[in-house]
């Protein structure tokens, strides 16, 4: 079978684009666990006995673009 070449990115200058400049809330993983725990959705407590124990709105925050190894002493040995 003949192989296609991969296709061309085309009209990049002209493609909407938003930028992800700016303050972001962090949460530090060492262990890894917000993949498995779905951070990423977000989630907040549905009633009272709802155990989520993350919350992005209390987290401390860092600026995009930029490193957290200089922004915050006690991440600066951090690698994640």
């Amino acid at each position: 079978a003949a192989e296609h070449p991969a296709a061309l990115i085309e009209n990049i200058t002209n493609r909407t684009t938003i930028s992800l400049n700016g303050p972001w809330h962090i949460i530090v993983d060492p262990y890894e666990t917000g993949l498995r725990a779905r951070f990423y959705e977000n989630a907040k407590p549905k009633d009272r006995h709802d155990l989520i124990e993350y919350d992005f709105d209390k987290s401390d925050v860092l600026n995009v673009p930029g490193d957290w190894n200089s922004q915050r002493k006690d991440l600066f040995f951090y690698e994640g």
